[in-house]
C-alpha cells in the first residue's frame, strides 16, 4: 500500500477550510461557504479534486482533518494515478471498470452518472464496513 495519495501526476494544489471529517484520498468539493467537503451527491458532477495528506506537517494518508482545519488537496487532470476510497460494501470492482462518485467521498462502480475515474487494481469490498483504498486513474 503506498503511503501517499498522488501515485502519478500533479495537479493545481487547493488549500481551503474543511467543512466536516475529511480523509486523505477522498473526493472532495468546495461549497458555497468556500470551505471543501466530501463530495455528497451520488452520481453527480465532480471536479477532480481529492484531498491529499498534510505532508507539511508530517501527516499521513490515515489522518483525518477535521472541521476548520485547513486541507490539502489537488484538483487533477486526465491521466493522473491516486490511491482514493471505494464505497463500503459496494459492488466488487475489476480492473477497467468505470467509477463514479457514492456520495460519501468515496467512489463506487459505475451505474448512470458522471465517471470520473478507472480501476487500476480489483477489490472486492462488497463485505466491507469501510472504505477500502483502490488505486485509479482519472478520466
Amino acid at each position: 500500500m503506498s503511503n501517499t495519495i498522488l501515485l502519478k501526476g500533479r495537479g493545481h494544489r487547493v488549500e481551503k477550510v474543511a467543512g466536516g471529517t475529511i480523509t486523505p484520498g477522498m473526493l472532495v468539493n468546495r461549497t458555497s461557504t468556500d470551505t471543501l467537503v466530501a463530495h455528497a451527491t451520488a452520481a453527480g458532477v465532480a471536479t477532480k479534486t481529492f484531498a491529499v495528506e498534510n505532508d507539511l506537517i508530517g501527516n499521513s494518508i490515515t489522518d483525518n482533518y477535521v472541521v476548520n482545519d485547513y486541507v490539502q488537496a489537488e484538483t487533477l487532470y486526465s491521466g493522473c494515478e491516486v490511491l482514493a476510497f471505494l464505497v463500503a460494501g459496494g459492488t466488487a470492482v475489476v480492473e477497467g471498470d468505470f467509477l463514479e462518485s457514492a456520495g460519501d467521498g468515496s467512489l463506487r462502480k459505475y451505474v448512470a452518472g458522471y465517471p470520473i475515474a478507472q480501476v487500476l487494481t480489483a477489490l472486492d469490498n462488497s463485505g466491507g464496513a469501510s472504505m477500502a483504498r483502490i488505486p485509479v486513474v482519472l478520466l
